[in-house]
């Protein structure tokens, strides 16, 4: 039992700890912060969610861009758009983000906010497949 409490009043520190550096407007390099609380304690608000993502995404955190691309995609806290999912996983597709490459090529394939191109499909595909995504490989 008193190794539960100290468990939750450290996760209790991080939480606060975590809203303080993200609730300070333009403190560089806490965006981290954000996407920490974002992704663990706002679940049923997804509108924060998105909305720190965002703002998490706007200062470089690619794992918050990854995720408000899915919000984007599903339409979950934020309105459904695949051209804009589309445009942050064709940004995150060309910085490595292999996840993104294979969205960006079912897009293509499926045409989900672009028309169909079965020839960029099959570049992205063989682009995530290279980056290390194995379940692009079979799509090659």
């Amino acid at each position: 039992m008193l190794q539960r409490l100290g468990t939750i009043t450290l996760l209790c520190v991080t939480v606060y700890a975590a809203s303080q550096l993200c609730a300070v407007p333009n403190r560089a390099g806490f965006y981290e912060s954000c996407d920490y609380l974002a992704t663990n304690f706002s679940k049923p608000l997804a509108k924060k969610r998105v909305y720190r993502w965002k703002r998490s995404c706007a200062k470089g955190d690619m794992h918050s861009c990854y995720n408000l691309s899915i919000a984007f995609a599903t339409g979950n806290g934020i309105y459904k758009s695949f051209h804009q999912a589309n445009t942050i996983w064709r940004k995150l597709c060309t910085n490595g983000d292999a996840k993104s490459c294979y969205n960006l090529a079912n897009s293509y394939l499926l045409r989900h906010g672009v028309d169909t191109n079965l020839t960029l499909a099959q570049q992205y595909f063989d682009e995530a497949c290279e980056l290390g995504y194995t379940p692009a490989c079979p799509k090659r």
